[in-house]
């Protein structure tokens, strides 16, 4: 470090002074900006590592033992986006902060003050590793100055070993002020105004600093472009690349490299990896061993094994292992992240039972975006399915355990209800294509999910999620989903109905009236078949109008009687159960279809346990399946609401064609949402119970 003799004299002394750190974020910030302004300035190098921040010194000009520090004319600033203001008043030319834009430019550089923190955890963890271990020395000098308590605790708990779930959150904070940047980079050049600014110095240094980390940024394409443009800036490289060693460079990247390989990195810590090298080390150091000091065979048990075969068997074993373990280590150790930072609202279960197990939480942790298939959605509106009710009552609870095991998904209380929704796309993942920010979506969710709809955001896959219909409500819209997923089920994946295989084909639907009724009703209609449903006696003018050709009232007359003289049916949609599948089998023509929407499955594996379940549920489903295929030529199954984006899209059309249209029949909001559950409890209902997502 350059000596100064005393404070005084520096007061003294005329021109710009800057005492900085080459590798200092705030530094090259500085750096850059009396490049791009060409002022003429005095450097002082300031040794972090050798504790040169910590001396008697430098104590003077900063009590706080940081760099940078600016002194012109006598004049001393210290932090650094103050600097880049004052900079910028006393040497207009170029003018870097735009007028007019004083709000603005106060929001981006308050966030990029608020991101420090995760820069210097990030950076330390990811980058400096053991090497930003402070020494005793240093220590010690830190622990003395009471100004520079911050961070002697920072070394400190650095020291000690930062927890994932620490590193998490700072990733997080990261992710929310990049998506912030991509929001604003998507729709102009610049953070401020339109040239470059204060601003885009400010957040070029983090966004370079992480980009050193390998930080996820394939979720932030106009981020990279605008990184492109100001690394190309004259003033970038001579305040940035011109102080950065080569030697540093290629040591940092190849840890970093290495790290992201091994699972360490900034992507294994998101995914909340935990890196288990250890079954490849074992099985590699008896292949090593047995390469180098053994010549011939070996007797194993008896049998003699030659050294090819020994050392062929030990190589298979360590590619094996060592596939395994990276499989592991680049895999998302289980989906929906909350967020340790936001919350929202949202009904939350949090027990199994009736009304008094739900609530609504102020306070839930929101979702966020982390694999890159993820796509985090503002709802607008959701609404309330049969299902969500006995979910709430435990329903499936032994058949779902399994099935979130192997999706990943937490299967912990409290759960968020909601199987569906319409709402705004708010990030996305790195590798989702047919979506970005702001657009109008709607989705449906697994019948297993723990983190549903009936919140104010959710977190999606691309393949489940497609844009709402444009003449349509997100109010409308949200009535749709599920049960377009759960007929699409039924009547396309297992009757293979379809837009060139409908016409005049002829389908009984149960319970028209119902939200499933009501929309496999206008689905058939579109696609040109002929559809007989069955209702009550005040429903009939609603299905009729939905485009029922034929209506029995199941309060007047038994279907079975009435339709039996009729044509046989090619398809029957059961949303009923037991109670009607014999009689419909009856009016089941040969090669027709009957797809039932109430499969006993987790009612058996709730009461005997999953493999005994499972055994009672083929047993009964091949009780009825068997002699109607061997001796009627029928087909019996059971259909499972699965979430589908392309179907979605043509329902999309469908619906903006006007050939189908929403039913929605009562709306409540999400502080009423227990009125709403409550209605749809009671039963029979006409269209679907809607929850809006009141700001």
């Amino acid at each position: 470090m350059v000596v100064i003799d005393t404070v005084e004299h520096m007061k003294e002394s005329r021109g710009v002074h800057l005492f900085h750190y080459p590798m200092s974020n705030c530094s090259q910030r500085v750096r850059i900006c009396l490049e791009e302004k060409g002022i003429p300035w005095i450097e002082h190098i300031v040794d972090i590592v050798k504790g040169e921040t910590t001396s008697e010194e430098f104590i003077k000009i900063n009590p706080k033992g940081e760099v940078p520090v600016l002194i012109h004319d006598g004049i001393t600033i210290r932090d650094s986006n103050d600097i880049l203001q004052y900079l910028d008043k006393t040497f207009p030319e170029p003018c870097l902060f735009p007028s007019g834009e004083e709000e603005e430019m106060e929001k981006w550089l308050k966030l990029s003050s608020d991101i420090q923190d995760p820069v210097k955890y990030l950076t330390f963890n990811f980058i400096f590793g053991k090497a930003g271990i402070a020494n005793k020395e240093i220590l010690h000098k830190l622990s003395q100055n009471m100004d520079a308590r911050e961070k002697y605790e920072f070394y400190l708990s650095f020291q000690e070993g930062h927890s994932q779930e620490l590193l998490q959150e700072q990733i997080e904070i990261t992710h929310n002020a990049f998506e912030e940047l991509e929001n604003r980079l998507s729709q102009k050049d610049w953070l401020v105004g339109d040239r470059f600014s204060i601003a885009d110095i400010s957040w070029i240094t983090h966004t370079h600093r992480f980009k050193k980390m390998k930080f996820p940024f394939a979720r932030y394409p106009h981020v990279e472009d605008w990184y492109g443009r100001v690394t190309a800036k004259r003033s970038f490289k001579q305040g940035l690349l011109d102080y950065e060693s080569a030697g540093q460079n290629i040591f940092f990247s190849m840890k970093t490299s290495i790290d992201n390989f091994l699972g360490y990195g900034v992507q294994g810590v998101e995914w909340g990896v935990k890196p288990s090298w250890t079954s490849p080390l074992l099985t590699l150091v008896p292949l090593l061993a047995s390469y180098v000091f053994l010549k011939n065979g070996v007797t194993l048990l008896g049998l003699s094994v030659s050294r090819p075969v020994l050392l062929t068997t030990l190589a298979m074993a360590f590619v094996m292992t060592f596939r395994s373990a990276y499989k592991k280590t680049h895999s998302i150790a289980k989906y929906s992240y909350e967020s340790a930072v936001k919350t929202m609202r949202a009904v939350i279960v949090t027990d199994y039972g009736g009304r008094e197990v739900m609530k609504i939480n102020l306070k839930q942790p929101r979702p966020k975006v982390v694999a890159p298939d993820d796509i985090l959605i503002k709802v607008r509106a959701a609404s309330v399915n049969p299902i969500d009710i006995r979910v709430r009552g435990g329903y499936g609870r032994v058949f779902f355990k399994l099935m979130r095991k192997k999706a990943k998904v937490d299967n912990k209380l409290p759960i968020i209800l909601g199987k569906d929704c319409s709402g705004v796309v708010t990030a996305i993942g790195s590798e989702v294509t047919k979506f970005k920010v702001g657009d109008e979506v709607w989705t449906s969710f697994p019948v297993f999910a723990t983190r549903g709809s009936m919140a104010e955001y959710v977190v999606s896959k691309e393949t489940h999620v497609a844009k709402k219909p444009s003449n349509i409500t997100h109010l409308e819209a949200a009535s749709i989903p599920y049960v377009a997923m759960t007929t699409w089920s039924a009547v396309v994946n297992i009757a293979k109905l379809g837009p060139d295989s409908t016409k005049g084909k002829r389908v009984l639907i149960h319970a028209g009236t119902g939200g499933i009724g009501s929309f496999a009703i206008q689905l058939i209609k579109a696609w040109g078949g002929h559809v007989t449903t069955t209702c009550g006696t005040a429903g009939i003018a609603m299905v009729t109008e939905l485009g029922a050709d034929e209506v029995v009232d199941y309060r007047k007359e038994n279907f079975e009687s009435k339709l039996s003289a009729k044509p046989k049916f090619d398809v029957v949609l059961d949303t009923l159960g037991p109670k009607v599948q014999p009689g419909s089998l009856k009016l089941l023509d040969r090669g027709g279809f009957l797809t039932t929407l109430l499969s006993p499955v987790m009612l058996y594996t709730d009461q005997s346990g999953l493999i005994v379940g499972a055994i009672r549920a083929l047993t009964a489903l091949a009780r009825i399946a068997v002699p109607q295929k061997l001796f009627h030529g029928r087909t019996f199954r059971w259909a499972f609401h699965t979430p589908n984006g392309n179907a979605l899209e043509t329902i999309a059309q469908l619906v903006e064609q006007g050939k189908i249209k929403p039913i929605v029949e009562k709306t409540f909001t999400l502080s009423d949402a227990d009125l709403a559950y409550n209605h749809v409890e009671q039963g029979h209902a006409r269209g679907k119970t809607i929850v809006i997502m009141e700001e």
